[in-house]
């Protein structure tokens, strides 16, 4: 029988430099992801092949979450010109850095679609809503705007106007550290091609239990495939003959477009995109 051996045995502690090293290897190499705030002398020699050899930082899982390295310190994308790769990244430029807004003090679990049924200014790239309770006591959720004028005109419409989720007082306030641009293949997508995260179902009959199978069907088809969890919600108000089909990010309709398209139950409705309601 082989005898135990005491350093395998060793309750292991898990270390961010397998994280970041596994991070950085997705990245181009010009990038800088640095801790959001103090610790700089730890990443001083941050570079790629040789991230925190000098200071692990290592911590066990009895340890809170709100006590770990990473969160009491984040880890932040710093934006730099020389990020403008030729085929990887999409424009860096200074002015459409700032592209994120949180919303924070949600005590429910709520959808994406009941958050984004109040966001106006711009087009919408992605949404979602975290359970940050044990960090800060509430939910957060999470929008990236295409353009950061998006982002801007958002806050100035809740400056004016507030922003109300029934039974909840929220805070909005936009991230003030850079957003990480946009895969430059996808920002192409979006600014030469139109894509959204609607999807418009064209030629439906016009009566009410077509629309309502059309509509059963495209769910128990997002289930079988496992992008429920992506979809928003069904349009509404929308012209006769039409059903749209909202997402909660660009990428997630363009990826289930293709994947509707070959499906034979919805070839036929040639699902194309449409408008995003949040840029109105």
């Amino acid at each position: 029988m082989a005898r135990p051996n005491p350093k395998r045995d060793k309750k292991k502690k898990f270390s961010w430099v397998n994280v970041l090293e596994t991070l950085y290897d997705d990245l181009p190499q010009d990038y800088s992801i640095q801790w959001a705030s103090g610790v700089d002398d730890i990443l001083k020699d941050f570079k790629r092949g040789s991230i925190l050899r000098k200071h692990p930082v290592t911590f066990d899982r009895a340890m809170r979450v709100s006590d770990l390295a990473v969160v009491e310190h984040g880890v932040r994308y710093i934006h730099r010109k020389s990020d403008i790769t030729k085929d990887l990244l999409s424009d860096s430029s200074d002015s459409n850095v700032y592209r994120t807004v949180k919303i924070e003090g949600l005590r429910q679990h709520i959808e994406a679609k009941d958050i984004l049924s109040y966001v106006r200014g711009g087009v919408v790239f992605s949404a979602a809503v975290y359970d940050t309770v044990s960090l800060i006591g509430s939910y957060t959720a999470i929008i990236i705007f295409v353009e950061e004028q998006g982002a801007v005109n958002f806050l100035d419409r809740v400056r004016r106007q507030g922003y109300f989720i029934p039974l909840e007082t929220v805070y909005v306030t936009q991230i003030t550290t850079p957003t990480y641009p946009i895969l430059r293949s996808l920002h192409d997508l979006i600014h030469n091609k139109d894509r959204r995260r609607t999807l418009v179902f064209n030629d439906c009959e016009e009566t009410t239990d077509t629309v309502k199978t059309l509509k059963t069907g495209i769910h128990r088809f997002l289930c079988k495939i496992d992008r429920i969890d992506r979809f928003e919600a069904f349009g509404e108000n929308d012209p006769t003959g039409l059903l749209s089909v909202r997402f909660v990010s660009i990428a997630a309709a363009i990826d289930i477009q293709v994947l509707l398209k070959r499906h034979p139950n919805f070839h036929k409705y040639s699902p194309t995109f449409g408008i995003d309601p949040c840029a109105h």
